[in-house]
């Protein structure tokens, strides 16, 4: 098993990722990815599971970010509020921060203050975790305003969460959960259509 996870690693470093090109999505964290994965089996870099529980920590720590985000930033910064305010106008409209900018962001807030902290092999890990934790949120709010969805689904109910949001309330800033707005008492769900005549 070792095996065919260092195999892996090796082979993932030798991937190329196109930045964006030709109108494909942005995945301009990759290679950094790849780079991590094949350092972590070097023995320069912690134990794999220590790297993973960091990583996955990250992933963690993305939810609370997403939803103090969403509450304060996209709506009280002025050029992120002006997107944010485009986006609840049109929200079928591809709006939002380039992957080159969340990027940046990611490594001058996440990743060069944890190196100072915790070196770099963890800080690593702990940023490409929040870094899947942001694509996930890419994802998850890109199918909320495109993709067809099952009631009973997952989707389905963060379609509905979010599209509440879209109205003029202060309520439901987790696209991916609903975890903080229980949390902040900020989860609204519209008035239930049932005993209505």
């Amino acid at each position: 098993m070792a095996w065919w996870i260092a195999q892996e690693a090796r082979r993932l470093a030798k991937v190329r990722f196109e930045y964006g090109t030709k109108g494909r999505a942005p995945i301009a964290f990759g290679e950094a990815l790849a780079r991590q994965k094949r350092d972590a089996f070097s023995g320069t870099h912690p134990l794999i599971p220590v790297w993973l529980a960091a990583m996955l920590l990250g992933m963690l720590f993305w939810t609370p970010i997403e939803y103090l985000l969403h509450r304060f930033v996209f709506r009280h910064v002025p050029v992120i509020e002006v997107m944010h305010d485009r986006h609840h106008r049109d929200p079928a409209a591809l709006i939002g921060a380039p992957a080159w900018m969340s990027l940046s962001v990611g490594v001058v807030a996440a990743l060069l203050p944890l190196w100072s902290v915790l070196g770099f092999g963890l800080a690593a890990a702990v940023t490409i975790g929040l870094l899947f934790g942001y694509l996930w949120y890419v994802v998850v709010h890109y199918a909320i305003h495109h993709w067809p969805a099952r009631p009973g689904r997952y989707l389905y109910r963060a379609k509905l969460r979010h599209a509440w949001h879209h109205r003029p309330h202060e309520a439901n800033f987790g696209v991916t959960n609903e975890l903080f707005d229980r949390i902040f008492s900020t989860l609204s769900k519209p008035p239930s259509k049932r005993g209505v005549k």
